[in-house]
C-alpha cells in the first residue's frame, strides 16, 4: 500500500483537503515547510486573515496597491539574484522550473502532457531541445520599439487564447511593459507580475527556452519522394549547418515566438506557465480571462445574439477599445471565409465614418500548407520541423511539396518512417476573405491611407461590424481600471454548497458614499494554477444585488468570465450610476460532481496517489492550492464540517437508539395484545360451546318431559314388555338399572318395604295409570328400536339429563398452546411491522449514502468603485430571494 493510501472500500469518504495535506507535510523536511516562498506567502496570508473580523480575507485598497507591492517585491528578488550571479560569475538557473530537468515543466500533477505532444498511437514527443536566449538569437532583444500585435506568433500548442490576450494588451501602449518589472538580460533573469484571484503575484524565471529540434536529432534531406513506395533520393548536405539553421531564430522555438529577434513573448509565456504550475496550464482557455490575468481588469464573454441594441454596443463599448475596454473574438467551430474554426482573435481597432463601421482583427496563427505526414500523426513533436521557404538550405528545385526527412533518435533502418515536411508560411490563407479583406474591391487608396492598412501576409485584416457580429459567436471584453480613480474592496469566505440549488442565507453587504460607477465581481479561485487538486466538483456562480429596504433586485450577474456554464471563474455586473446607500449581494452556487469513474480524484485521493511518485510536483501544486483556499479560510470550514459531521453521527446514533427503543416497546405491546387475543378467543369459544351444550340439554330435557306423561313402574314395565334389561322412565324421577346388584356403577332397586304412608299413594297412582300401561309399553318399545338404530348401547343407558358423550355435542376448545396468530384474520394494528416515521429517508441522504455530497467552495466578492472606497462585510440572514 502506498503512503497515505486509502483502502478501496473506503473510497471518497470526504472531498476534503487539509487532513491528507497535513499528513503529507508531516513526512516533508521542515526546510520545505518554512523556507519556500509559497510557505511564506501562506503564513503571511494567515496573519492577514487573523486581523480581520470576517471568516476570510478582507481588503480595502486602491486598485493599483497590490500591483505596486508585488512589483517591488519582484524587483528586490531580481536584484538579489543579479548580485549573487555576478559575484559567482554565472548565469541564473531557475531550479524551480528547470526546462532541462526531465518533464517537470511539461506535465501536470496527473503526469499528463500537452495534447499536441501526444501522438495518435499514444506515444509522447516532448520538445527535444533546450537552449538559452543567447544561443538561439544572434542579437537578442527584449523589445524592439516596444511590443506590437504583429510580433506575436503561435507555436505548436493550443494557447491561442493567451496569445490573443497578449495581442490585445500590446495594442494599448505600455500594458506589456507593466508585466516585466525587472530583468537583467546578461545574467538571464526576468521578473514578471500577473493578476490572480484579486491580487498581483510575481514570478522570476531564467532565459532557457524549448526548441523544436534537439542536438541529438538525426536529419536527412531527400528529393523525389515516392509516397507509395516510401523511397526517395537523398541529397548531400552538411548536418551541422542544417542543425544550426533549425535551432536559430524565433521560428526554432517550440512555443510562441516573435517574428524578429525579440524575446519578450516566449519569456512572458514561460513565466505565465510557471506561475500556473507548468506549460499544460497555457493550453486552452478564454481570451477574456487571459486579458484579465495580464491587466487586473474584469473580463466577460458576450454573445452578439444577446445584445439588445447593437448600435449602442458599438458606440458605448467597441469604439472605446484600447481605452476603457479591450476586446477579443471567438470564432465558430468550423472554418469559414478564411476564419479558422475554434480560434481566438484580438480586436486591435474600431473605426467608423458615417454609417461605415470597421473592426481591425489579428490572428496569432500562421497557417502552414503541409504535405500529410507519412505516419498520419498529429502535428507537433520532434518528428516534424516547420521551415520557411526561401531559407536556402535546399536545392532550388527542392521546393514545396518536396520533402525533408527527420529521424530523431531513431535507428537508421527506421529512418524512412519519419518525415520532415518543407512548408511555406501562408498568412493570406488565415485571414478573412469577405468584404474588406486584403484585396477586396471595396478598398480605395484613400481608405487604405486613412486606416494605415497595407495588404500582406501578416494575419491582420479588417472586417465590417455587421460581419464581425455574424461570424464571431462570442466576444471577449475586459474592462480596465486606471491607477488613480478606482478603489476596490474585497472579501472572501468558504461556503458549503447544497445539493439542491438555491440562494444561500449568507450574503455580503456593501456601502457606497457617492453616486458613480460600480463593478461587482463574484469569483472563485482560478483552478488553472493548481491543476490536479480541483477535486470532483465544478461550481457555477450567480448573484443579485438589492438595495436596503427594497424587495426587487436592481441588477443581476448577467456575464461570466468564460463560456463554460458548469464552471465559472467569475461573474460580474456593472452599474454606471449607483446611488449612495447600503446594498446586499445574495448569491447561489451550483455544484456539479464528476462520478467516481470519470478519472477525477478528490483532493484526498490525489494526495494519496501522488505523495510518492510525484512528490515535488505535489508539494508545489498543494501549496498553491493551500494559498488559494486560505483566502476563504477553508481549513476552518473543513474543521467545522467535520465537527458537525461527528455531531450529526452522534445525533443519528441517539435517534437510532430512541427509534430502536420505541420499536421494541411497540413490539412488546403488540405481542401482549396478540397473546391476549388468543386467550380471549379461546374463552369466547369455550363459552359458546358451553352455552350450546346447555341449550341442547335444556332442549332434550324439554323434549323428554313432553313425551313422557306418566311414570312407569319397573315391575309393570318388566311384566308388560318381557324385556331384560329394561329402563324405567319416571317423569320427574330417576333412572334405575334392572341388572344385578353386583353390577358396578349401577343404581340397584331398593327392596326395603315401604311404609304405609308411602304405599298408599303408590297404589293409588298405579290404579290411576293402569289404563295407560299398554300405551307406555308401546312407547318403550319404539324408544328401544330408535336407540338401536342410532347406535346407542343398551348395556350402558345414559340419562339425557346427565352430561356425557352424547351424540351431537361440540368438542372442547383447543388448548391455548395449539393456537397461533395465523388462526386469526389479518389485523394491521397488531400483525403489521412496526412503522416509524424515521424510516422515510431524506432523498439526499439516500442518494449519497455511499458517496456523501461534501461540496465546499471558496468565494470572493470584489466591489470596484470610483472616487470612494466601498465598505464590505459578510452577514448571515435570510436572503431577499
Amino acid at each position: 500500500m502506498a503512503l497515505l493510501d486509502i483502502p478501496p472500500e473506503k473510497r471518497n469518504p470526504r472531498d476534503g483537503f487539509y487532513d491528507a495535506w497535513d499528513k503529507f507535510l508531516e513526512v516533508q523536511p521542515k526546510r520545505a515547510k518554512t523556507l519556500s516562498r509559497e510557505a511564506r506567502m501562506i503564513e503571511s496570508e494567515k496573519q492577514l486573515i487573523s486581523k480581520t473580523t470576517g471568516d476570510g480575507l478582507q481588503v480595502r485598497e486602491s486598485a493599483v496597491k497590490s500591483y505596486i507591492e508585488a512589483s517591488e517585491e519582484c524587483k528586490a528578488k531580481v536584484k538579489a539574484i543579479v548580485e549573487e550571479c555576478k559575484r559567482l560569475n554565472r548565469k541564473y538557473v531557475d531550479y524551480e522550473c528547470s526546462l532541462g530537468a526531465g518533464a517537470y515543466a511539461l506535465q501536470n500533477l496527473y503526469g499528463a502532457y500537452l495534447r499536441d505532444m501526444v501522438m495518435d498511437d499514444a506515444s509522447v514527443e516532448p520538445p527535444p531541445g533546450v537552449k538559452r536566449v543567447a544561443d538561439i538569437f544572434d542579437e537578442p532583444q527584449f523589445f524592439i520599439d516596444g511590443a506590437a500585435p504583429t510580433d506575436i506568433h503561435q507555436g505548436l500548442v493550443g494557447d491561442c487564447w493567451f496569445l490573443a490576450a497578449l495581442m490585445a494588451i500590446s495594442a494599448k501602449k505600455d500594458l506589456v511593459d507593466k508585466l516585466c518589472v525587472a530583468r537583467d538580460e546578461k545574467v538571464g533573469v526576468y521578473g514578471f507580475v500577473f493578476y490572480r484571484d484579486g491580487e498581483w503575484v510575481y514570478e522570476v524565471i531564467d532565459d532557457k527556452l524549448f526548441l523544436q529540434v534537439g542536438d541529438d536529432d538525426d536529419l536527412a534531406i531527400v528529393r523525389n519522394w515516392d509516397k507509395d513506395n516510401k523511397k526517395a533520393r537523398q541529397v548531400e548536405y552538411e548536418n551541422e549547418k542544417l542543425l544550426n539553421l533549425l535551432q536559430r531564430g524565433g521560428e526554432a522555438l517550440y512555443f510562441s515566438h516573435c517574428k524578429s529577434s525579440e524575446t519578450w513573448l516566449p519569456l512572458i509565456e514561460k513565466a505565465y506557465a510557471k506561475a500556473h504550475g507548468d506549460y499544460t496550464a497555457v493550453e486552452g482557455g478564454y481570451a477574456s480571462e487571459g486579458i484579465e490575468d495580464l491587466t487586473g481588469g474584469v473580463g466577460v464573454v458576450l454573445k452578439p445574439e444577446d445584445i439588445l441594441d447593437k448600435d449602442r454596443f458599438w458606440t458605448e463599448q467597441l469604439l472605446l477599445v484600447n481605452d476603457k475596454y479591450l476586446f477579443g473574438g471567438g470564432s465558430p467551430i468550423n472554418n469559414h471565409k478564411g476564419v479558422i474554426g475554434g480560434h481566438a482573435y484580438a480586436v486591435l481597432q474600431a473605426w467608423e465614418d458615417g454609417n461605415l463601421r470597421l473592426i481591425k482583427l489579428r490572428n496569432p496563427v500562421s497557417k502552414l500548407l503541409q504535405v500529410p505526414r507519412l505516419d498520419n500523426s498529429r502535428r507537433g513533436g520532434n518528428h516534424t520541423a516547420y521551415l520557411r521557404y526561401g531559407q536556402g538550405i535546399c536545392h532550388r528545385d527542392l521546393c514545396f511539396p518536396s520533402l525533408l526527412e527527420l529521424t530523431p533518435k531513431a535507428p537508421k533502418e527506421k529512418r524512412k518512417d519519419y518525415l520532415l515536411t518543407l512548408m511555406v508560411w501562408q498568412w493570406g490563407k488565415t485571414e478573412w476573405s469577405g468584404d474588406w479583406s486584403d484585396g477586396s474591391k471595396l478598398w480605395t487608396p484613400d481608405m487604405m491611407k486613412n486606416l494605415g492598412h497595407t495588404f500582406g501576409d501578416d494575419g491582420v485584416f479588417w472586417i465590417s461590424y455587421k460581419d464581425f457580429l455574424k461570424h464571431f459567436p462570442t466576444i471577449n471584453r475586459v474592462r480596465l481600471f486606471d491607477d488613480t480613480h478606482w478603489k476596490v474592496a474585497q472579501s472572501w469566505t468558504c461556503v458549503q454548497v447544497p445539493w439542491t440549488v438555491d440562494y444561500l442565507d449568507e450574503q455580503w453587504q456593501f456601502t457606497v458614499s457617492e453616486k458613480g460607477p460600480v463593478v461587482i465581481v463574484l469569483s472563485q479561485p482560478d483552478d488553472r494554477y493548481y491543476s490536479g487538486l480541483q477535486g470532483r466538483f465544478l461550481f457555477s456562480l450567480h448573484f443579485r444585488v438589492y438595495k436596503e429596504g427594497e424587495k426587487r433586485w436592481i441588477v443581476r450577474s448577467m456575464f461570466s468570465s468564460g463560456a463554460d456554464l458548469q464552471s465559472t471563474r467569475s461573474v460580474s455586473a456593472e452599474i454606471e450610476d449607483l446611488e449612495p446607500g447600503m446594498y446586499s449581494v445574495v448569491y447561489k452556487v451550483t455544484g456539479t460532481r464528476f462520478s467516481e469513474t470519470s478519472g477525477f480524484y478528490t483532493q484526498e485521493e490525489a494526495i494519496s496517489k501522488y505523495a510518492i511518485e510525484r512528490r515535488e510536483k505535489l508539494l508545489s501544486v498543494g501549496r498553491k492550492y493551500d494559498y488559494a483556499q486560505i483566502k476563504g479560510d477553508r481549513r476552518a470550514k473543513e474543521i467545522e464540517v467535520k465537527r458537525e459531521g461527528r455531531l450529526e453521527e452522534r445525533r443519528e446514533q441517539v435517534r437510532g437508539l430512541k427509534k430502536a427503543r420505541t420499536v421494541e416497546k411497540e413490539e412488546k405491546r403488540r405481542a401482549r395484545l396478540r397473546k391476549q387475543r388468543v386467550k380471549d378467543d379461546a374463552k369466547r369459544r369455550k363459552a359458546e360451546i358451553q352455552a350450546k351444550q346447555a341449550d341442547e340439554k335444556a332442549e332434550k330435557a324439554k323434549q323428554s318431559q313432553g313425551s313422557t306423561s306418566v311414570a312407569v313402574d319397573t315391575s309393570a314395565v318388566a311384566e308388560a314388555g318381557k324385556t331384560s334389561p329394561a329402563r324405567e322412565i319416571e317423569l320427574g324421577g330417576t333412572i334405575t338399572d334392572t341388572k344385578s346388584e353386583g353390577s358396578t356403577g349401577r343404581k340397584t332397586e331398593n327392596n326395603t318395604p315401604p311404609s304405609e304412608q308411602d304405599v298408599a299413594p303408590t297404589i293409588a297412582a298405579r290404579a290411576q295409570n293402569a289404563v295407560t300401561t299398554e300405551s307406555a309399553t308401546k312407547q318403550l318399545s319404539q324408544l328401544r328400536i330408535q336407540e338401536l338404530q342410532e347406535g346407542v348401547s343398551v348395556d350402558a343407558p345414559v340419562s339425557p339429563l346427565e352430561p356425557g358423550d352424547n351424540v351431537g355435542s361440540e368438542p372442547s376448545p383447543e388448548p391455548l398452546e395449539d393456537m397461533s396468530d395465523n388462526d386469526f384474520d389479518w389485523d394491521s394494528e397488531l400483525d403489521a411491522p412496526v412503522y416509524n416515521s424515521d424510516d422515510e429517508q431524506d432523498p439526499k441522504t439516500d442518494l449519497f449514502t455511499d458517496d456523501p455530497w461534501n461540496a465546499l467552495c471558496v468565494l470572493g466578492l470584489r466591489v470596484y468603485s470610483m472616487n470612494s472606497a466601498a465598505s464590505l462585510s459578510i452577514v448571515n440572514g435570510k436572503s431577499n430571494s
